[in-house]
């Protein structure tokens, strides 16, 4: 007797933060349905998880609006052939993860009442753009949630979702020493820069970030510097982009490790992302830097119905411990002040770690 046909789920990343979800899923569909199979976008994450790529996340990965028309037509094709290719060879199920201004726009082409698409991760409609929730409306069947102060808002707006909590809540607990330990480094202060994980980011963030150490390095003589970035190829672009400012520094790259440099971490410059949340839950004290085009921030002001960007500050927003340095703030002597701030203020420190470990 021929073996039923094998159940194909496909799924979307076109970031970092997505391709670790998307993997940490994988792996937990796997464990339930061992006959599954997974195609789709992502990258090294997903791949090793038992993710066949259709394409490299890198061809459909944007921050804001920097660099959309010298690859927009790349991405459309990308979108274009995705799509066709899953009409003609339908997966039972369709996972979008994060990337909303793609996924949803897929999610749209494929929904029927055969092909049901779920979104793993919901665009910020809490923080701007509201009006996004009738689109979303239309694209899927399920919205999964990684904050609980989400779920009202999707309930008011009739979409059916789940609040299910970040992995990475599982994954990361303060561990000083310890992480110290397998990273072969002792300082004090030990101070983690993580510049993000797109090429554009780390274009904006690296040299203000290698020049905040340097003022740093002024008032603390002792300290040593890690920087974690996601791949050897982030690490390449983040001396690069650098250049002469990394002379001299007592800093260590170690790509791939950010989860456990801010567990070793005195405290740390974080661009805003997924990052900020990753360091609370290290129990690390930080600062949260950003830089967009000025087209962008432009755009994102006048959108936004917040005032504060990192998620640690709306998930704990009676505290505000995390703060927020952006676009002409990101610079090099704003950078090291709120980082004195916190190492000159052991106390401050101390409360800091309590309110993360609240959340």
């Amino acid at each position: 007797m021929a073996a039923p046909p094998a159940r194909i789920i496909a799924l979307a990343a076109a970031e970092t933060s997505g391709d670790r979800l998307g993997a940490h899923l994988i792996r937990g569909l796997r464990a339930r349905h061992p006959d599954l199979q997974f195609i789709g976008i992502g990258g090294d994450a997903m791949h090793k998880a038992g993710c066949r790529l259709l394409y490299r996340m890198e061809r459909i990965g944007l921050i804001g609006f920097d660099g959309l028309l010298s690859r927009l037509g790349d991405i459309l094709r990308v979108r274009r052939d995705f799509i066709r290719h899953l009409h003609n060879h339908p997966p039972a199920l369709y996972i979008g993860l994060d990337a909303p201004d793609f996924n949803l726009p897929v999610e749209r082409r494929l929904r029927t009442p055969t092909l049901p698409c779920v979104h793993y991760v919901s665009p910020t409609v809490w923080a701007w753009r509201r009006g996004r929730l009738r689109g979303i409306r239309r694209a899927v069947d399920l919205m999964l949630l990684l904050f609980p102060f989400e779920l009202d808002l999707y309930r008011q707006a009739g979409i059916p979702a789940v609040h299910v909590g970040h992995p990475a809540a599982d994954a990361l607990m303060p561990d000083r020493e310890g992480a110290r330990r397998r990273l072969g480094l002792k300082a004090d202060p030990l101070i983690a820069l993580l510049p993000g994980s797109r090429r554009s980011e780390i274009r904006r963030l690296a040299a203000p970030l290698a020049g905040a150490a340097r003022e740093l390095l002024k008032r603390y003589p002792d300290a040593r510097f890690i920087v974690p970035p996601v791949s050897a190829a982030s690490a390449e672009d983040f001396v690069r982009e650098a250049g002469d400012a990394l002379d001299g520094l007592p800093l260590t790259l170690r790509p791939g490790q950010a989860h456990t440099a801010l567990q070793a971490a005195d405290c740390a410059l974080v661009a805003s992302g997924t990052a900020s949340l990753e360091a609370a839950l290290a129990g690390c004290p930080h600062a949260v830097v950003y830089r967009v085009s000025a087209a962008s921030h432009f755009l994102l002001r006048r959108l936004a119905y917040v005032d504060r960007v990192s998620i640690v500050n709306h998930l704990l927003p009676d505290t505000d411990p995390v703060p927020e340095l952006l676009q002409n703030q990101a610079q090099a002597e704003p950078m090291a002040a709120a980082l004195a701030a916190l190492l000159d203020n052991p106390d401050r420190r101390t409360a800091i770690a309590g309110e993360f470990e609240r959340m």
